[in-house]
């Protein structure tokens, strides 16, 4: 077993860990699609290889590696921000792709409601609207004003 101590054998094992740690990484994007091998799904098959490969390196040594888990990982600073507008616009993207089609659901059942209460159908241009008004008021992220129509 390996332990830390200041000598030779240290620095040459924390080396090895680093070559094979960026060499491993590099190969896995950090995120990707489902389905799509990234660092963040392939922890396991990571911190095998990471262990196999590190062993190639260190046998000599007469270590034996038993594990190495990826923990923890750094990015430069532009990079982090940039993959963090990019969740952050993936998750708004998501949210409203679920608002829209609860809406749409909404609106549906709301106005056959409404004509199996009144007994008859709406007209087009009344269906029309009433979904055009429900979708606006279940969509919109700002608080909603009604309005009332006073004319012909």
């Amino acid at each position: 077993m390996w332990r830390s101590g200041g000598s030779d054998g240290e620095t040459f094992m924390q080396l090895q860990a680093q070559a094979v740690l960026k060499q491993v990484t590099s190969l896995f994007p950090y995120e990707a699609p489902i389905g799509e091998p990234s660092l963040q799904t392939e922890g396991a098959h990571i911190s095998a290889m990471l262990i196999a490969r590190l062993q190639k390196r260190v046998s000599i040594a007469g270590a034996k590696i038993t594990s190495f888990d990826l923990v923890d990982l750094s990015y430069a600073p532009e990079i982090a921000s940039a993959m963090l507008v990019r969740q952050q616009a993936s998750a708004l993207v998501d949210a409203r792709k679920l608002i829209v089609q609860a809406a749409v659901e909404m609106t549906h059942q709301a106005v056959e409601d409404l004509e199996a209460k009144s007994g008859k159908p709406m007209s087009t241009e009344m269906r029309e609207r009433t979904c055009s008004n429900l979708l606006t008021v279940v969509c919109s992220s700002e608080a909603v004003t009604p309005t009332l129509p006073v004319g012909n």
